[in-house]
């Protein structure tokens, strides 16, 4: 964590709550058109590295959902005994007890890669969801230094 470093000039001290994600604590009293003019553009390039962090993090999740299901579609499909190394000539021999212990090693191992693809896809979740908390505070401040701006030049 950032230790504050106290700066005189309200425009470090505005920038510094920038950079350092901390725009809920944001001041803008004391700041001139020109100056929040350059918080605003400092805010808006945070808000696109969010929407851009929060993005890749949604498309890498649904690259995992896409690769989990089709994975275990073509498990499926293919059935035990292939997937075993045995060949299908082979698995027409098999007793029936045989075959229904195949199924359920596949069964088992699917149920393992969907437990997997599951704490894979919510710790992806959670890392989407910590972004859009980002975005919604980042442009919830781009709304208060407008509306500074506004007043600056009202009062002006």
């Amino acid at each position: 964590m950032a230790v504050f470093p106290h700066p005189e000039n309200p425009l470090d001290r505005a920038m510094w709550y920038v950079r350092h994600h901390r725009t809920h604590e944001l001041v803008l009293d004391g700041l001139n058109p020109s100056e929040l003019d350059l918080v605003h553009m400092a805010i808006r390039g945070s808000l696109h590295r969010a929407r851009m962090r929060q993005f890749r993090a949604h498309a890498v999740g649904a690259a995992f959902t896409a690769t989990f299901l089709l994975v275990g579609l073509a498990l499926m499909m293919v059935g035990p005994a292939e997937v075993l190394g045995w060949s299908s000539q082979y698995s027409v021999w098999l007793h029936a007890d045989d075959q229904v212990m195949l199924w359920g090693i596949m069964i088992v191992l699917l149920i393992t890669g969907a437990t997997g693809a599951d704490y894979l896809l919510r710790r992806r979740l959670t890392i989407a969801n910590t972004y859009s908390a980002s975005v919604s505070e980042l442009s919830q401040a781009i709304t208060r230094v407008d509306a500074a701006m506004r007043t600056a030049l009202a009062t002006r």
